[in-house]
């Protein structure tokens, strides 16, 4: 079912979030406790496995030669969408004191992940 399409992926994600991890120690390192959320380690391993759930259910699609793959896109953006308001909402209202840092750092890791997404799925389907 893996090809080596989906392997090289799941290196360029796991390289990614090798990356994110180096960089939160050395936000979390060097930057002003005032600066930082109390969550950032929280970030990497979340996003890479949304993102390698998307991925999973993408070419579980891609496999069975769904007639679905193509609006499958969109629903997998809007399902990880989803899920990404509805974490920030949850931790912005529980822990109040620590909501604008986190929003801007979630906001970060989303840009980023988001970016590796979009441009891994465009050179996917481009073939």
């Amino acid at each position: 079912m893996f090809n080596t399409n989906f392997k090289r992926y799941l290196i360029k994600l796991c390289l990614l979030t090798i990356i994110t991890v180096l960089l939160c120690i050395l936000f979390d390192t060097f930057a002003d406790e005032s600066y930082v959320s109390k969550a950032i380690y929280f970030f990497p391993p979340f996003f890479f496995l949304i993102s390698l759930a998307g991925r999973l259910v993408f070419e579980y699609l891609n496999y069975k030669n769904s007639k679905w793959l193509s609006h499958s896109v969109l629903g997998i953006r809007v399902a990880k969408f989803i899920i990404y308001i509805a974490v920030v909402l949850l931790y912005a209202f529980n822990a109040r004191e620590d909501a604008a840092n986190f929003i801007l750092t979630f906001f970060v890791f989303y840009l980023v992940f988001t970016y590796f997404d979009v441009r891994t799925m465009y050179s996917f389907l481009k073939k």
